[in-house]
């Protein structure tokens, strides 16, 4: 079995500098450096977004609403 790669997703107001050592992170849509675009700020469209970008063969991690998105994520793309 490949080694999984650790990804956290950030809560609410965060960025993805507070990812713990050890995890790969990208800032949510509108947070850390990304603009803020209030038509893509949905519970479905940020799912959307980390379902299209998370790497295959990870594990991941969720802190408050990215744990809501890493459920979201985990139902849409079994294969992690």
């Amino acid at each position: 079995m490949a080694i999984k790669k650790l990804f956290f997703i950030h809560g609410n107001g965060q960025s993805a500098k507070c990812a713990p050592d050890g995890f790969d992170s990208i800032n949510m849509p509108g947070h850390g450096n990304q603009n803020w675009n209030r038509s893509l700020y949905s519970m479905n469209s940020i799912s959307d977004f980390y379902v299209k970008t998370i790497p295959e063969n990870a594990l991941v991690f969720g802190h408050s609403l990215g744990g809501h998105i890493a459920i979201n994520v985990a139902l849409a793309r079994p294969d992690l």
